[in-house]
């Protein structure tokens, strides 16, 4: 196969020879001064499709053609009439305009179709760095607009705490230049965005967000690459900028979870100061009368101030597994140990840890039978309907019911706690599970961590399920449904 600069002089050659046999054959019929016309065209075609040079060649063969076999004496090499100069000036001044004004309009147009494919690229790299969140994604992104540059060869050399990775850079760059490299991310030479490595070929460009050096882009050199220097520094700069956001991103989100943590730390210290107060209170004013006065006490009396400690260290020791329950989930370390249990046994669970209160008598149960059995962590779902029902009770009234039904749901066991309370507004209904959120409910609002409901539905989406608040079916009160995976061992 012909190289291009060898296909163009080829063509300078066989484009006179073609018109010289169809001259030879038309000769008859035209005079021989327009067949000097035919071979311009010739030379003007040439020009057009390949550069000054081809086309000053054509036009050379193309006298040459012309005098020695349409021009008398015929056969004869030798110039010896005005006309004929004139001629041959009239070839070489439309070889030379006519391929100097080819070759510009060559290169206009070469250079309106890479400014094409290049605003493509770039409309296209700029769509993925608006929505690039971290540094990888906007290298990625980097690499695929670096990719679509025809004949240029590149290696985004990634950076992890000040050193290199070389792990692709093998082929690419030698170990002295690696070495060079390193030495000037390790110096902190960080100013230069720009390395020149001449004696390799290589130029290496570096990729930041400001703060850290994220990346070398290396770039060989060659003729083509260099015509390719200005796109390559605008991705560059763009790549820059992108990384700075993500920089500020970052830097904003970090300052964000400060600030809420700080929040909830807060929240966390006043909650347990004043929640942790009430019960401590009591005990120690009960305890104090049984010392000071416990021999001037009637048994009655005495039973009924235990109980109240009782009750109390029984409230106090539920606030404290509530902020361990939290806490574990807060910082991810609640495990599922898994076992296949039937909904009833852990709802009876549930009951039976309401009976030192005396709550369980205001429970009414309501179980479908032959339900499928749960694949579920038993105690972590029993602490999360504790919290649902417990809840509950807190803002009914006192002589109210609290209705617990247990139903296929969508291929999923619903389980519904409905009481006739003053319910939750529409516009709580996702606060509540936030940490330390109690939903105001009037007159009836009770002192609470306000960790209940977001302990459930931590757990129980831990287990793939989720925790809905809906209205009551009376139209007065509050309905929770919770709603759990069955086990795939079922038939």
């Amino acid at each position: 196969m012909f190289g291009k600069k060898q296909y163009q002089y080829y063509l300078a050659l066989t484009l006179p020879l073609l018109v010289t046999f169809i001259a030879w054959l038309i000769q008859r019929f035209i005079p021989a001064e327009n067949i000097a016309l035919v071979y311009i065209v010739a030379v003007i075609v040439t020009a057009v499709n390949t550069g000054t040079r081809p086309a000053m060649l054509s036009a050379l063969v193309s006298f040459i053609a012309f005098y020695f076999f349409f021009t008398n004496p015929l056969h004869s090499q030798i110039v010896l009439h005005p006309p004929d100069v004139l001629t041959v000036i009239l070839f070489v001044l439309t070889a030379v305009l006519v391929g100097h004004l080819a070759a510009r309009l060559r290169e206009k147009l070469e250079q309106l179709q890479a400014r094409e494919r290049f605003s493509n690229v770039e409309l296209l790299f700029m769509e993925k760095l608006a929505v690039a969140i971290y540094p990888n994604e906007v290298l990625d992104a980097l690499s695929d607009a670096l990719g679509s540059i025809s004949n240029l060869e590149f290696l985004i050399l990634r950076i992890e705490k000040d050193r290199i990775d070389f792990s692709q850079a093998e082929d690419f760059m030698s170990e002295s230049l690696q070495r060079r490299l390193q030495q000037a991310i390790s110096t902190l030479e960080t100013t230069r965005e720009f390395w020149s490595m001449k004696e390799e070929s290589i130029a290496g460009r570096l990729l930041t967000d400001g703060v850290d050096n994220i990346a070398i882009l290396a770039t060989r050199w060659d003729p083509v690459t260099d015509d390719h220097a200005a796109s390559i520094n605008l991705l560059l700069h763009q790549a820059n900028l992108a990384l700075g956001r993500t920089r500020l991103v970052w830097d904003l989100e970090t300052e964000r979870l400060d600030k809420e943590q700080e929040v909830m730390r807060s929240s966390l210290l006043s909650s347990v100061s004043h929640d942790f107060r009430t019960p401590l209170t009591a005990m120690i004013g009960a305890a104090s009368t049984l010392i000071e006065m416990g021999s001037a006490l009637e048994p009655d009396q005495q039973q009924e101030l235990l109980n109240s400690i009782l009750t109390e260290a029984i409230r106090l020791n539920g606030y404290t597994q509530k902020l361990l329950d939290m806490t574990r989930l807060g910082h991810g370390e609640l495990t599922l140990h898994r076992s296949t249990v039937s909904i009833e046994e852990i709802i009876n669970f549930v009951i039976k840890r309401f009976k030192s209160q005396k709550e369980d008598q205001r429970l009414e149960l309501d179980i479908e039978s032959h339900l499928p059995l749960l694949d579920v962590h038993a105690a972590l779902i029993e602490q999360a309907l504790y919290n649902v029902i417990e809840n509950a009770l807190k803002f009914a009234p006192t002589d109210s019911r609290i209705a617990i039904r247990v139903r296929m749901h969508e291929q999923r066991i619903g389980i519904e706690i409905e009481d006739s309370g003053p319910g939750i507004p529409v516009s709580e209904r996702e606060k509540v599970f936030e940490m330390f959120h109690s939903a105001d409910r009037g007159d009836r609002r009770m002192a609470g961590t306000g960790l209940g409901l977001a302990i459930c539905k931590g757990m129980i989406g831990a287990h793939g399920g989720s925790v809905e608040i809906h209205d009551a079916t009376s139209g007065q009160g509050c309905l929770v449904r919770v709603l759990l995976p069955v086990s795939e061992d079922n038939d």
